[in-house]
């Protein structure tokens, strides 16, 4: 518990740092936790607490952007979501997976050091974009486009990751199921969904808490 309590520390003070310095703050969390890891001081080690809040963080992290996502406006712009998502795709992750397997990382470990850098590229490029008030740009566009293709890649990545030693077929099945129950329960269900959100007490906050954490 007092390593996390010393990350949470290191990077709100990187945070701070970065905002004066206004670079994205993403490249210093992500050498703060190899330094205080494992892998340097060894000040935060892997433990249950750590895994609890990665999990949550993690499924809290794909909620948040499934909300982002709106699919009307990727349908419009299918052409260039695919095009710059495609081109990005091959060239970050094709990098960041080749770097990792000539380091000696196998291959799963390989594709996840890749998949981080994939996303991390432009998310930092994001970042920098929104803290100098830059969205305005004419490029800025392709850009967003290029991180609602990660987010979507990323998802799959991530799931099949999680899938451990499952037959993926069957895993793919599965998840393609839930999705399905999702869909009705929201569809038929909406006006008492909508009934639960629209309060102004706890009951909303909870209610989303559960419901993304049971779905996971």
């Amino acid at each position: 518990m007092e390593g996390i309590i010393i990350a949470l520390f290191v990077c709100l003070v990187l945070a701070l740092v970065s905002k004066y310095l206004s670079i994205p703050a993403i490249p210093f969390y992500i050498i703060a936790g190899v330094v205080l890891g494992q892998a340097g001081l060894g000040i935060v080690a892997s433990d249950q607490i750590s895994s609890f809040f990665s999990d949550m963080g993690l499924i809290f992290l794909l909620f948040f952007v499934g909300l982002g996502l709106k699919v009307d406006k990727i349908s419009e712009n299918q052409n260039e979501v695919l095009t710059s998502g495609i081109i990005d795709l091959n060239v970050n992750m094709l990098i960041g997976f080749v770097a990792a397997y000539l380091l000696g990382f196998s291959l799963v470990e390989a594709l996840i050091v890749a998949a981080a850098f994939y996303s991390s590229s432009t998310a930092m490029t994001v970042t920098s974009l929104i803290e100098n008030r830059k969205l305005m740009m004419r490029e800025s566009e392709t850009i967003i486009w290029l991180m609602v293709f990660e987010d979507l890649v990323l998802i799959v990545i991530l799931a099949f990751l999680s899938a451990g030693n499952e037959n993926l077929l069957l895993f793919a099945v599965e998840i393609l199921i839930g999705l399905a129950l999702i869909y009705v329960l929201a569809h038929y269900g909406k006006e008492f969904l909508v009934s639960i959100l629209d309060r102004d007490d706890e009951l909303p906050v909870l209610f989303t808490f559960v419901a993304v954490v049971a779905t996971a």
